[in-house]
């Protein structure tokens, strides 16, 4: 089961999706533009609140199709399902399972950083990190670790982002793939879903080849001047193989095409093979062991005379630079010594050494950094932290390419990290060369955990292995050691250079030669047509030039400076600052003519001109230009003067010494100020130190509060929402089905009401919050307070109809009220309006009234004529045996003929008797449908008296033989006997 699940996570992405303050907003937008079918699982880590019920699992579930569950512990993830983690825990993924550890009270939990490490770890480059709104910093160190491991992180774009906190803090990293809405961030993972791994992976195995490869090293060395011919090639495939994926380009051929389109998708490949994760004192105990074994022996070694030199070779932001010099620090106090340390860290892009310069990071280095350090060697700003200076000073950044400009020398260390896991041997080889020239004697080589000496064991001992810590043995020969001046290896051919650039369309790059920019073509024209001029800030420091300055100014030895009274020559700096001193004073153009001064090249007469050239006011300081001219080559100002170098440095002397005076005036006077404040800015400084570190502790608790509350609160906002609807809906209901219903608690305070029972109740909104004995109703015969109060004690529903004042009738019920708790907290009344329901009754119950009258006539009715018709049938059948049997004696024809006729009227008449007899059964039938039961002896013996005569005319003899107690049905044995 659990290799099954291995397998799984191996061959699909994981998509883990990081979310706090304004997250909530996000993910119901990305979710609901979500295919519930790509294959993947997402687990969501959101800041939530351990003292709160989470609802964002019941939240979610109603904006995707994906079953979206509160994971569990151990819980086995799926495709096609969300996960969200649970209040006051850690998650961790492992071997496709789901694992949690408690989140420390009273400490700054990152759970985002923690669960994308572990999703690093378990899918490699198969990892999604997503990072959504939210403040703070959480998830910028678990970015580094799947981009790491080659994995994919996007980030929702700021302007979309409710807080924009943590995509801000993500986003200085370099390391985000992609800055998106969350309606784009669905769009690419269905895109990413779309695209067959296997049959990806074929395609662009198969389309990989020597000439194809040619161009891409080519088209990069154009753009980035960086040569990456024998950078591992598995490496640059996979970074093709992503952009390819959020580029929409199918094949690789397609891409390489693409490339030569975009120079700045050349820059950002570049940028993705070159790039650099780090971090402050990654792999703590190798920095731990370099600081007890290798550091100690460097500073004892060392001499105050000379610094200590070290080089971090691809330094990338400068964590690893500034961990350095935070060692150095701590070993020199240790040691109880002082040392000047120069640390060189250099790399190739030098947008990582901008931001390794300034020195300033994000609450994510609290990850890595310990209080105490942080405390110590880091000063707080705003939400991010600045390196002191202290630390700073120790440490020079510069743009530096390890295999084409000129090493360092005379280093006593040399830290290489995860740098070598990206060459082929040829160039491991080289920089091996490069660190063998470079290193002392006895110095040390630091690389990283994947990182191996190789071949060089005899140049560099190791002194740590699972530290990857080396020394470095100066008398050992390596190979290519003495090839360092032309160490690049070679290229392309020339030919296959020019044939692989052919369809570049630009022949030329910003930066590179042959790109001319209107400002350089200006400064051109400039230089031709102007005559020779400085233009200098308020500080009187050099900004630009124009023309021949040859003549006028001098650059001398030593550390050079940028001020005009440094550089310019000293024939012209009384006339110089006293111009500029007026110009600045009347904000307008000042001149003097006939200026004789010997100059830097041969002697002249010039005339100088000073003259605002920008818009800022003079007290900030603007721009002013110096004109050098032949004397009558310029055309002269309005007011110029003709300069007299006597009056003018007399002039220049009286101002400049009233100048000191009125500086020495204020220097003391700003010296005692200044003392007194200084004292009590130390006393100050104290508390407030004390007091910044107690405020930024509570800060961060507060924040991780907040975004945790704000959560909750966004859960809480949805929940009423869904319930103010849900309110509505019940509303409507009762309103529509006409019933009225009074909540009441438990001391008989009413709660809430419907509409409906305002019509027999004096109730209105203000008697919310009112005793029910208080409110009046048109109910006189009944005590609605009094059967709550005996409901509650009871607990046994009332139910009741009860009449109005009005005469209309209404169904009652009173019922406990019973929360989700099963705790009784009131009375529920309710009635129905039942009038129309009691008058239908009566009337129908009065019909029946009628009815019953009615058939009971009529079953009198069937009753006598069936008895009437009986009585006469029996003389009947007697009088027609009577006169057939007359007939037989008489021979005499008029009385026989009588005879006939009076049979034929009895047996008419008997066929009426039958036919009333036949109509009082039918309708009995039909009115009474109702069986009797009876002696069949009795009916038996009336037949037998009916047929009496033609049973003597037969001869026969009848007897009747039947149990009193045989029943049948009454009209079926007379319908039967009187067809007989």
């Amino acid at each position: 089961m659990m290799k099954a699940s291995k397998n799984e996570v191996e061959n699909k992405y994981i998509v883990g999706i990081g979310a706090s303050a304004g997250g909530l907003e996000a993910l119901q937008t990305l979710l609901s533009a979500l295919p519930a079918n790509t294959g993947f699982p997402y687990i969501i880590i959101q800041h939530l609140s351990p003292d709160y019920k989470s609802l964002l699992p019941q939240i979610l579930s109603k904006y995707t199709e994906m079953p979206v569950v509160q994971a569990e512990d151990g819980m086995e993830i799926e495709p096609d399902h969300v996960y969200v983690i649970q209040p006051g825990k850690m998650m961790t993924l492992f071997n496709g399972r789901i694992h949690y550890t408690a989140q420390i009270p009273k400490e700054l939990n990152l759970p985002i950083d923690e669960f994308f490490r572990s999703l690093a770890e378990e899918a490699g480059a198969r990892a999604i990190g997503i990072v959504l709104s939210g403040t703070g910093s959480d998830g910028t160190n678990g970015i580094k670790a799947i981009k790491e491991n080659e994995g994919l992180v996007i980030v929702q774009d700021v302007k979309s982002s409710k807080f924009d906190g943590m995509p801000r803090s993500a986003i200085r990293t370099g390391l985000v793939d992609a800055q998106i809405t969350p309606e784009e961030i669905a769009q690419e993972l269905e895109h990413i879903a779309g695209v067959t791994v296997s049959s990806e992976q074929k395609s662009i195995d198969e389309e990989v080849n020597a000439e194809l490869m040619k161009r891409v090293y080519a088209i990069l060395k154009k753009v980035s001047n960086i040569n990456f011919t024998h950078y591992k090639q598995t490496t640059i495939i996979r970074r093709m193989e992503r952009r390819m994926m959020l580029t929409r380009k199918d094949k690789l051929t397609d891409y390489v095409d693409y490339l030569y389109a975009s120079p700045e998708e050349v820059r950002t490949l570049s940028k993705e093979v070159l790039i650099g994760v780090t971090s402050f004192f990654r792999d703590p105990e190798y920095f731990q062991c370099l600081k007890e074994k290798a550091l100690p022996e460097i500073i004892n070694r060392s001499t105050p005379d000379e610094p200590i030199r070290a080089w971090v070779a691809g330094c990338s932001t400068g964590e690893e630079a500034y961990s350095l010099a935070i060692l150095f620090s701590e070993v020199m106090e240790a040691l109880g010594v002082r040392r000047t340390v120069k640390i060189f860290a250099t790399d190739l892009d030098s947008e990582s050494i901008d931001t390794a310069g300034k020195g300033t990071y994000g609450d994510s280095i609290i990850d890595s950094v310990s209080p105490v350090r942080l405390a110590r060697y880091f000063t707080r700003r705003n939400n991010s932290y600045m390196i002191n200076r202290d630390i700073r000073k120790m440490i020079v950044f510069s743009p530096h390419n390890v295999f084409q400009d000129p090493p360092f020398g005379r280093l006593d260390l040399i830290s290489c990290r995860n740098m070598l896991i990206y060459f082929q041997p040829v160039l491991q080889n080289d920089l091996f060369a490069v660190f063998h020239q470079s290193l002392k004697d006895g110095g040390f080589l630091f690389l990283g955990k994947s990182e191996a000496i190789g071949a060089f064991t005899e140049a560099f001992p190791v002194i740590d292995s699972a530290a990857k810590i080396f020394s470095h043995r100066r008398d050992v020969k390596i190979p290519g050691a003495k090839k360092i001046p032309f160490l690049q290896t070679p290229y392309l051919d020339e030919d296959l250079e020019r044939e692989a650039m052919s369809s570049f369309p630009y022949s030329a790059l910003r930066g590179e030669p042959g790109y001319v920019e209107e400002d350089a073509i200006n400064t051109r024209l400039l230089q031709k047509f102007m005559p020779s001029s400085i233009v200098v800030n308020g500080k009187n420091e050099l900004v630009h030039s124009y023309g021949e300055m040859i003549n006028y100014v001098h650059v001398s030895s030593g550390k050079f400076s940028s001020s005009l009274f440094d550089v310019l020559t000293e024939g012209l700096k009384i006339p110089a600052s006293t111009l500029l001193k007026e110009a600045r004073e009347k904000n307008a153009e000042v001149q003097y003519t006939d200026i004789h001064f010997k100059g830097e090249t041969k002697n002249a007469v010039i005339d100088l001109t000073v003259m605002p050239v920008s818009t800022v006011k003079r007290d900030e300081g603007g721009l002013f230009a110096l004109i050098f001219a032949e004397s009558g080559q310029h055309e002269q100002a309005k007011d110029s003067v003709t300069y007299n170098i006597d009056e003018v440095a007399s002039q220049r002397i009286t101002d400049l010494e009233q100048e000191l005076s009125d500086v020495q005036g204020k220097l003391d006077r700003s010296i005692a100020e200044q003392e007194c404040i200084n004292e009590e800015l130390q006393a100050a400084n104290e508390e407030l130190l004390t007091a910044n570190e107690e405020l930024q502790s509570s800060n961060e608790e507060l924040q991780s509060v907040n975004e945790e509350l704000y959560t909750v609160n966004s859960e809480y906002q949805q929940k009423l929402a869904e319930l103010a609807d849900l309110n509505d809906d019940i509303a409507n209901f009762l309103s529509s089905t006409l019933t009225g219903i009074i909540f009441v608690d438990t001391k008989l305070y009413i709660r809430r009401y419907t509409d409906y029972v305002t019509s027999e109740f004096s109730i209105m909104d203000h008697d919310i919050g009112r005793s029910l004995a208080f409110i009046s109703y048109h109910f006189p015969t009944v005590d609605i307070a009094e059967i709550c109060t005996n409901v509650l004690k009871t607990l046994v529903p009332d139910e009741r109809e009860i009449l109005t004042s009005k005469e209309k009738t209404f169904f009652m019920r009173v019922a406990p009220y019973r929360s989700t708790e099963n705790k009784i907290t009131g009375c529920v009344i309710t009635l129905i309006d039942i009038t129309s329901q009691k008058q239908g009754q009566a009337t129908l119950q009065n019909t029946e009234q009628q009815l019953s009258v009615a058939q009971k006539a009529s079953d009198a009715k069937s009753g006598y004529l069936s008895r009437i018709a009986h009585e006469i049938r029996t003389p009947m059948g007697a009088l027609t045996m009577l006169a057939k049997r007359a007939k037989q004696q008489s021979d005499h024809e008029a009385l026989n003929s009588d005879l006939d006729k009076i049979s034929e009227m009895i047996s008419y008449m008997a066929s009426i008797v039958t036919g009333i007899s036949e109509a009082s059964i039918s309708e009995r039938m039909a009115d009474e449908q109702t069986n009797e039961s009876f002696a069949l002896r009795t009916v038996l013996d009336n037949v037998a008296t009916m047929m009496e005569p033609r049973i003597e005319a037969a001869k026969v003899t009848l007897e009747i033989s039947l149990d009193d107690g045989f029943a049948q049905n009454i009209l079926e044995a007379e319908q039967i006997f009187s067809r007989f």
